[in-house]
């Protein structure tokens, strides 16, 4: 956690320069100030990694703005798993959220923007350079003047997302150039910026409830009942939503969250909400799962990586259950708990 700091120049949590690589997974970086750009984190020429991060309530102060991140010349940003929320880009900046500036990369993938604010464009995302976005949700963010969810300078790639409920003087949700990859739901494109494709819907209500913690380490908008983004997604896709969650039924939701896709602890049986995961962080792959005396019968155990692969099956019963990682790559793994019809997923790290 890096929080109440301040620069007197960019990056107020931290100014990575030069061509290097930095990996951010787990955290919050939150109450932060930049004088000029980057708010929470400015990113030059390099690669920066962030997973499962929190970044809230950040302030850059200049007129390039970049509220929570801010991406100069050459530099890459993949934005994975994680949320930036209520940051401002301030005395007529852009990018509430996240500038991306020319000769730069931004990939946005499983991942919520919500409630950032720029006193001039781009209230979520503020796009020079190259940018994807894919399976999020950007929404309830405000830009003085255009695009309250992306200002597109540069195109914007877009698949598998919801832009909606932001606010914006010129495009509420979208303004400039994009490409739409498919699958997409645009609350407000009332002047036929978003190049339509087949599956996607337009000028429709989202149905999002607030920014909540629904059960993972990042917050996010879960659909509320009747969402049009439901089951409306990427038949092929069959990647984890934003908490790690799994596709629920036959067809992807639209965003970062998956809906039913692992029901949360209120809503499935005690026993299987108990079940616990150690040691996490894994050094050796060695892990164990807790299952309470309670569960009758056995569970299946399916470990999955982000792209939504199965990487390890297994079964087991109550008790305590070995699992042998050891063999996987060093990363994130989704390790998923079926017992009938109920279901708990968790997340690990393997670090080495």
């Amino acid at each position: 956690v890096v929080t109440g700091t301040g620069a007197p120049g960019n990056g107020g949590a931290l100014h990575v320069s030069g061509d290097s690589a930095i990996t951010i997974t787990g955290g919050t970086v939150s109450a932060n100030v930049a004088v000029n750009e980057g708010g929470a984190l400015w990113n030059g020429a390099g690669t920066m990694s962030l997973t499962q991060v929190m970044i809230d309530g950040n302030t850059a102060s200049g007129a390039d703005g970049g509220g929570g991140l801010y991406n100069n010349a050459n530099g890459t940003i993949n934005l994975q798993n994680s949320t930036v929320s209520n940051n401002v880009a301030a005395n007529s900046g852009n990018g509430g959220g996240i500038t991306n500036e020319e000769t730069t990369i931004l990939n946005v993938t499983a991942s919520t923007i919500s409630g950032n604010t720029a006193a001039s464009s781009g209230g979520g995302i503020y796009n020079n350079g190259t940018a994807t976005v894919l399976n999020a949700t950007i929404a309830i963010n405000t830009a003085a003047d255009n695009g309250g969810g992306i200002s597109a300078m540069a195109p914007v790639s877009v698949k598998g997302s919801i832009i909606a409920e932001n606010i914006g003087t010129i495009g509420a949700d979208v303004d400039g150039t994009f490409e739409s990859d498919d699958y997409n739901l645009i609350g407000d494109d009332s002047g036929n910026i978003f190049p339509e494709s087949a599956n996607d819907l337009e000028n429709i209500d989202a149905l999002l409830a607030p920014l909540a913690d629904n059960g993972g380490l990042t917050l996010t908008h879960t659909l509320l009942d009747g969402s049009p983004a439901i089951n409306a997604g990427d038949p092929e896709d069959n990647s984890p939503d934003q908490l790690g969650n799994l596709v629920f039924g036959d067809t992807k939701d639209i965003g970062a969250f998956e809906l039913n896709g692992i029901l949360g602890v209120g809503d499935v049986e005690q026993s299987v909400a108990d079940i616990v995961l150690y040691p996490n962080p894994s050094s050796n792959g060695q892990v164990s799962l807790k299952i309470p005396e309670d569960v009758s019968n056995s569970v299946d155990i399916n470990v999955i990586d982000l792209t939504g692969k199965q990487v390890h099956q297994q079964q087991g019963t109550s008790g305590t259950i070995n699992l042998d990682l050891s063999k996987l790559a060093s990363g994130m793994y989704i390790i998923n708990v079926i017992h009938g019809k109920t279901s708990k997923s968790m997340m690990i790290l393997k670090s080495r």
